[in-house]
């Protein structure tokens, strides 16, 4: 995905107006390496007409309307699915933090459960509705060069929930000193653009959490004491004043 000019098509997915492309070694580096808030916020603003594209045909429509084939094609799985699976490991590795990865477990699947339509089953609620997302969005997935960016890896792409990709790009900023500045711009220039409400706390602590066997599975040598703070940053995210397009300072 560009967010200027294109390169060499690699033809077309099946979106309504996004195209994916394929082309050589390109630009000078990431956003994680050359944080530029400006540049944060234009993704931003990308992002947010992203979420505009709905599921073919019933574009802002709710997902029970969606066909079955653009169902089991496109649509991304349950993140309470993803959640629990990754709860039941940290458990297991920490032990001495089950009170806490459960009582987030807790709050976060009635924050974004089955009222929410984003609840333990695979099936999908009446209620909830399928946007576009890329569905690993960071700073890292940004590349620059001059005045251009392009966004890149869209091998997770496809029909969810959009706080799955702001909560995503949260998380990374908060996870990185180098680019704790990223995550205010972003979330402004998502706003300006029309970017739909969400609740951010919840969608941050999500992310966290489902981020949180990175640090064993890297096999770094702090990966308890990285996991930990991975556990106490989502419990603080979950915490936020604010569940809706809030971020925290």
């Amino acid at each position: 995905m560009a967010a200027h000019a294109a390169a060499e098509p690699a033809g077309r997915v099946r979106r309504r107006t996004w195209d994916c492309t394929r082309s050589p070694w390109w630009g000078t580096g990431d956003l994680s390496d050359h944080p530029d808030p400006n540049v944060a916020e234009e993704v931003g603003v990308i992002i947010a007409e992203l979420h505009r594209s709905g599921v073919p045909d019933n574009v802002g429509g709710p997902a029970g309307e969606v066909g079955a084939s653009a169902e089991a094609d496109r649509a991304l799985g349950s993140p309470l699915d993803q959640l629990e699976t990754i709860s039941r490991s940290l458990v297991r590795l920490l032990p001495e933090r089950e009170a806490d990865i459960s009582g987030l477990l807790a709050e976060l699947s009635g924050r974004l459960g089955p009222s929410r339509g984003f609840g333990p089953s695979r099936g999908f609620e009446p209620d909830r509705e399928l946007r576009e997302i890329h569905g690993d969005l960071s700073p890292d997935q940004v590349l620059l060069a001059n005045s251009e960016c392009r966004i890149i890896d869209l091998d997770r792409s496809g029909w969810g929930p959009i706080g799955m990709d702001l909560g995503r790009w949260i998380a990374a900023c908060r996870f990185d000193p180098r680019v704790h500045q990223l995550e205010r711009p972003f979330i402004a220039g998502y706003r300006s653009s029309g970017g739909e409400e969400t609740d951010l706390g919840a969608w941050t602590a999500w992310a966290m959490l489902v981020a949180g066997l990175e640090p064993w599975r890297s096999c770094s040598v702090t990966w308890r004491d990285e996991t930990m703070r991975i556990i106490d940053l989502a419990g603080s995210a979950l915490r936020e004043d604010s569940p809706t397009m809030g971020v925290a300072p």
